[in-house]
């Protein structure tokens, strides 16, 4: 225990038998180990966001620090905020719009030097001139996945048909 993700480790191993004297491996071996991602997704600061914002539709923009899949869902404003069993499964009683998105294509982050990976999808189908409110939670590609505990959100208001 006490070990961090995403670490390299060096382990090394000596051994002995339970023979009457023990047999004593002469030198100790050494194991090169990494440890597994253990963290969710974090997302990029800005991010996620709503884009392209129409009279019927609007673009959901994910960006991340691993590869991940985010799913989201949108709702009309002052509706009960889903919880992320909800966002995943597309469901829940306000939905109006749902989708997922591969965050998978890297982008460049100058300034901070670290990776991020970005994806978008379209929500449909929304009424114009309607204040609304996406949320989305990530699931990195892990095995096993770590998945955010929480949703974060992102309000907008459709534009005027005329």
């Amino acid at each position: 225990t006490g070990l961090s993700g995403q670490t390299a480790y060096d382990v090394w191993v000596a051994c002995r038998d339970d023979g009457d004297p023990p047999a004593v491996q002469p030198d100790a071996t050494l194991l090169e180990v990494t440890t597994g991602d253990n963290i969710a997704p974090i997302w990029s600061p800005g991010f996620p966001d709503v884009q392209n914002i129409g009279e019927t539709a609007a673009d959901i923009l994910a960006q991340l620090d691993e590869e991940a899949v985010a799913w989201w869902v949108v709702v009309p404003a002052g509706s009960a905020a889903p919880s992320v069993a909800d966002v995943v499964s597309g469901a829940g009683g306000a939905v109006v719009a749902a989708g997922s998105i591969e965050a998978t294509t890297p982008t460049s982050r100058r300034r901070r030097r670290l990776a991020a990976y970005a994806g978008s999808g379209r929500a449909t189908g929304l009424q114009a001139e309607t204040d609304y409110v996406a949320y989305v939670v990530a699931e990195d590609t892990s095995t096993p996945p770590n998945r955010q505990s929480s949703v974060a959100s992102k309000s907008f208001t459709t534009t005027d048909e005329t």
